[in-house]
């Protein structure tokens, strides 16, 4: 789809797209387990995990690069670095994705995209 305008940078933003998710490995260091097995548990039930205990499901993790507030730092830093950009534009697609998902299953959008939202829910925690 973008090969035709951007040609083999395309590749960047696909990888980017993927590797963007890497911060969830924050949950398992929160979890304290870094097992396959929780990963892979995690990864297919973590709606049936917000479904059933809503209030604490997000509350306690910061995915920091599907942050807002990242990525317009991205976006700033690929003025002088290019390979920035498709980085970005890569993140930006993939956040896009979880936000109709999320949209559709009814899981909160606002509690991982906003790291200042982050930081208001949490202030007691953290400040």
């Amino acid at each position: 789809l973008f090969y035709p305008l951007i040609g083999k940078s395309v590749f960047i933003m696909f990888l980017a797209s993927v590797l963007i998710d890497i911060d969830h490995l924050i949950l398992l260091i929160k979890e304290k387990d870094f097992s396959l097995k929780k990963i892979l548990y995690l990864s297919k039930n973590i709606e049936e995990i917000y479904i059933k205990d809503r209030e604490k499901a997000y509350q306690n993790i910061i995915y920091i690069f599907h942050t807002i507030e990242f990525n317009i730092l991205l976006l700033v830093l690929s003025l002088n670095y290019q390979i920035l950009l498709f980085i970005s534009l890569g993140f930006l697609f993939h956040i896009l994705i979880d936000i109709i998902h999320h949209s559709i299953t009814k899981m909160p959008v606002l509690r991982w995209l906003f790291f200042v939202e982050f930081i208001r829910v949490n202030k007691k925690r953290y400040l």
